[in-house]
């Protein structure tokens, strides 16, 4: 059964996780650009609690397509960089995860500093927002990395 229906599983949740990471990703940077346009707008904390939040599911689906892609490539035998398209796609994918290594203690540090937020409306800290200032070119480059990963896959180039 595993040879009939396993490659379309993977596939399938390989793509489900395409879709929640980007998707969260990019509704991540819009609402972070809303909250830096005015940080002190009474709305800007509730929405930088709600990015934050969107910012850990993108953490967690980027978790989840890399070991899927794993999976697929182990299990399948398409091996590593053997074709352009999977191999820009596990070479960008390598480039995001060196990423999120390098900011994770910054964006843990600013989850602090919006935990210390009082509950409710209100605006954001100057701390918050030079957190966001700082992270938020590694998210686009993370969020452009992967719409880039999502055209070869689609395209697949030889």
């Amino acid at each position: 059964m595993w040879d009939l229906y396993g490659r379309e599983i993977l596939l399938t949740l390989h793509i489900f996780g395409v879709i929640v990471w980007l998707g969260f990703g990019f509704f991540e940077l819009w609402i972070g650009r809303i909250v830096m346009s005015n940080p002190d707008a009474q709305s800007a904390a509730p929405m930088m609690r709600l990015a934050y939040r969107a910012d850990i599911v993108v953490f967690m689906a980027t978790l989840l397509v890399f070991a899927i892609g794993i999976a697929q490539t182990v299990l399948f035998g398409w091996g590593w960089f053997g074709t352009l398209w999977l191999g820009v796609k596990q070479s960008l994918m390598i480039a995001i995860l060196v990423m999120v290594a390098v900011i994770f203690p910054h964006a843990t540090g600013m989850g602090k500093l919006i935990g210390k937020l009082p509950d409710g409306d209100g605006p954001v800290t100057p701390e918050i927002t030079k957190a966001y200032g700082w992270l938020e070119p590694w998210y686009w480059t993370m969020r452009l990395a992967g719409a880039v990963a999502v055209v070869f896959a689609v395209a697949k180039p030889v």
